[in-house]
Parts: structure tokens; C-alpha cells; sequence
């Protein structure tokens, strides 16, 4: 017996897509999605039970998955598969035989399901970042796509300029939201806007209101009244740079954090820590930090394995390493990584091949 998925939520249209190439069979559609694959039958009079439903996170970044451990197990392995910076998080249930998974989808993942959401529907690059950053002008943009006045990428470029890169003025205030593997959510001390390039799509804040230890983490320097840190950061890029100075200007250290390709979204930026960050003092010694954790995370299976082999990639790049110098990286993957992290494209049009 092949898993049954009732889906809902602003991910429905792309994992309906994806499912249905598995051969599994989707009950209890919303009319929206039957009616767009085909699945309405106007004679059932009952509907049919769902072995498993997938349903929105409340902040929309992922979903939820409950239902029969055996069906969600190998749903679980599909997702896996597919989607490379996914994050993985198991939820305990009481009932026997059944179980429950909290997926998050960061940057790569929401471009592939824009992709396999254009596959059905016109569909703007960056769909599921939209809809989640509330753009109110997504709606008529893909109305437009479809008549085939303007270009997917002209329109999605436009959406995003309107919905948050315009408001990445010099003096205002941007957000960071570290997402830990296990879910929690750390805000970190916000930053002010030095400049933003909207060519790279590359942020700079000045920030000074630390919170948190007394010393800088993996520097083992202590904080001292009026240093300050420029952060940079720059949109789809798989790590962002702290450069940590005194009042007097003088140069601490850095501090690279590795995570999922950074997200903005209207006064925030988000991505997912992969635990491993590497540090830098000024007399050039470099070193990578937090290896237990990065291994922890592993042992929990909050990653799948194209990501760790990423992280050490990064890592290792990081360092100044050749990646195939590393542990656990053959060469073959380390050339295929060299430029690993450039954005998705969504395609337009309709489902028309396999994959």
C-alpha cells in the first residue's frame, strides 16, 4: 500500500507535483489543487483516508508531516532526495504506529519547489519567499506571467525590489534570525544599515548592541564597552562574515558563520546555522570551531548528506583548504562543489515531462 497524502498550505501546488511523480495517490484536495491535476471526481461521496497530511509551519518556513510512521518514513526519503538544504526534525507522537516530522525548506529548497510549482502553474522565481514575505502584488504579477506580457525573472526582480530590497535604506534597522537545526529561532543583536549593493544583493550593518556572553564566541576575546562589528552578508551566499573592532577602530578578529543560503525578507535576514564557523585573528591564524555540535546535528540526522558534504566544502574553502584535502569530501565532489550555492532558476509553463 502506497502512502495517501492530503496536502495543504502554500507549498500544496509543488509538493502535489513532486508526489504524484512517485506514484502516490492525493486524497481530499482542496478544489484549487484537483482542479489544476486533474483530481476532482464529482461521484465520491466519501473522501478518502489520509495515511499521511502535510500541512504549513505556522511561520510558513517548512512543514509539518503526521501519519504512519512507514508511510512518512519513506515520504521522508523522497524529500531527502530532493531537496538539498532541507532540515529534518522528528516530532514525538503517543500513538502507536504513527509519528510526526517538522521539515524546513531554506533558500534552495523553496527555489526547487518554485520549480516544480511552474511545471503546473506560471510561477515567478521566488514564489514561496513572496508569499511568505506577504508581497501584495504576487497574485496579479503571475495573472500577468500568464498572459506572457512580461518575463518570470523581469516580474520576480521587481516583486522582490518592491517588497524588500527598497527598504534596505542606509540608518534602518535589519533583524537576524538564526535558526538552529533543532528549530530554535535566535535572535541576534540587529544591525544598522551601512549600505546595500542591490547589483550583488550584498548588506552591510554596523552593530553594537551585543547580546549575549562576554567574550566573542570562538574568538575567546573579551567584549569591551564600545567595540562595535560590521556584519556582511550577501543574499544566496552559504556563509556571512562578523568583523569585530575596538571604539578606536582597531581590528579584533572575524567571525564567519556557515549556514544555509542567507534569506532577506522585509527588515530581517534568516538562514539555518550548520553549527560549523571558522574564526579569524589579525596575525592570520584561522580555525574551524564547533565540530561536536556539526557532528551532534549529523547523529540526529537534522541534515541530509548533500548538505553536510557542502558545509566541509565551505569549510574548507573557508580555510583556505583545497575541499578534497578534507575528510569525508572524494574530489570528484569537491570540483562539482567549487561553485556550489548560485540560485535556482523556476521555470514557466506547464508540466509537460517527467523528471
Amino acid at each position: 500500500m502506497k502512502p495517501a497524502l492530503k496536502i495543504r498550505g502554500i507549498y500544496s501546488t509543488a509538493l502535489t507535483a513532486l508526489f504524484l511523480q512517485q506514484g502516490v495517490e492525493i486524497v481530499q484536495p482542496s478544489r484549487r489543487i484537483a482542479e489544476r491535476f486533474g483530481l476532482w471526481n464529482p461521484t465520491r461521496s466519501e473522501p478518502d483516508f489520509p495515511t499521511i497530511q502535510i500541512e504549513d509551519r505556522p511561520d510558513r518556513q517548512g512543514v509539518v508531516l503526521f501519519g504512519w510512521q512507514a508511510h512518512l518514513n519513506l515520504v521522508e526519503a523522497w524529500l531527502r532526495a530532493e531537496l538539498e538544504d532541507a532540515v529534518f526534525r522528528p516530532r514525538n507522537m503517543v500513538v502507536p504506529e504513527m509519528t510526526a516530522l517538522e521539515v524546513e525548506f531554506p533558500a534552495l529548497s523553496k527555489a526547487r519547489l518554485d520549480e516544480w510549482r511552474a511545471e503546473v502553474v506560471p510561477t515567478v522565481p521566488g514564489h514561496h519567499r513572496l508569499r511568505i514575505a506577504r508581497c501584495r502584488w504576487l497574485d496579479a504579477a503571475e495573472q500577468v506571467l500568464e498572459l506572457g506580457v512580461s518575463s518570470a525573472e523581469t516580474l520576480s526582480q521587481a516583486l522582490f525590489q518592491k517588497t524588500i530590497y527598497e527598504r534596505l535604506t542606509p540608518g534602518s534597522q535589519v533583524h537576524i534570525e538564526h535558526v538552529k537545526p533543532d528549530g530554535r529561532v535566535i535572535g541576534l543583536s540587529p544591525g544598522v544599515v551601512e549600505s546595500f549593493d542591490p547589483g550583488n544583493r550584498e548588506l552591510v550593518l554596523r552593530r553594537s548592541a551585543y547580546l549575549g556572553r562576554s567574550r566573542y564566541d570562538g574568538l575567546d576575546v573579551p567584549k569591551e564597552r564600545g567595540d562595535y562589528a560590521i556584519t556582511t552578508v550577501r543574499e544566496g551566499r552559504w556563509f556571512y562574515r562578523h568583523d569585530y573592532f575596538r571604539r578606536d577602530g582597531r581590528w579584533i578578529g572575524a567571525f564567519t558563520n556557515v549556514n544555509t543560503p542567507v534569506e532577506f525578507y522585509p527588515g530581517r535576514i534568516r538562514y539555518v546555522d550548520l553549527e560549523l564557523d571558522v574564526v579569524q585573528w589579525p596575525d592570520g591564524r584561522r580555525r574551524t570551531v564547533d565540530e561536536e555540535d556539526f557532528q551532534a546535528a549529523i547523529e540526529k540526522r537534522f541534515f541530509t548528506r548533500r548538505l553536510v558534504a557542502q558545509v566541509r566544502r565551505i569549510v574548507a574553502e573557508l580555510e583556505g583548504k583545497p575541499a578534497e584535502s578534507i575528510p569525508g569530501i572524494n574530489r570528484r565532489e569537491a570540483v562539482k562543489g567549487k561553485n556550489g550555492g548560485g540560485d535556482n532558476k523556476a521555470r514557466t509553463g506547464r508540466r509537460k515531462t517527467k523528471r
